[in-house]
């Protein structure tokens, strides 16, 4: 792989560090999991991103805005830009999210790793 870097490339590498697997990874790699992430800019503010009861098989970053945290009952918190969601959750496919998470403000945006795309690249590159 090419290596190229601009602002963009920079940010994913910082934002995949940001994901506890990931933290202490030599830089070759996570220059090759930043190019896996898959950008969503079409989140607009209440839209549901993860819902309860339902298997993703993406780990999730807020890239930009925030991300709100709901059980059906009550309010959890908030998820801030740079902050990692649905991480242990896709490597188990008999557990589906327990909480729902929506965008909570007008340029939420979320990117998305994709697990297979992750195992993957491990079995290509170990």
């Amino acid at each position: 792989m090419h290596k190229y870097y601009d602002r963009d490339t920079c940010k994913r590498i910082r934002f995949v560090q940001n994901i506890p697997y990931f933290r202490k990874m030599d830089q070759a790699i996570l220059y090759k999991i930043s190019y896996l992430l898959i950008e969503d800019r079409n989140i607009q503010i209440g839209d549901l991103i993860l819902q309860q009861g339902i298997h993703s098989e993406n780990i999730m970053i807020v890239m930009e805005g925030q991300v709100q945290v709901r059980s059906s009952d009550y309010w959890i918190g908030n998820l801030n830009k740079g902050s990692c969601f649905n991480v242990y959750r896709p490597f188990n496919k008999d557990k589906p999210a327990k909480i729902n998470y929506y965008s909570n403000s007008e340029n939420c945006q979320i990117v998305f790793l994709p697990i297979n795309d992750l195992v993957s690249l491990c079995i290509s590159d170990p």
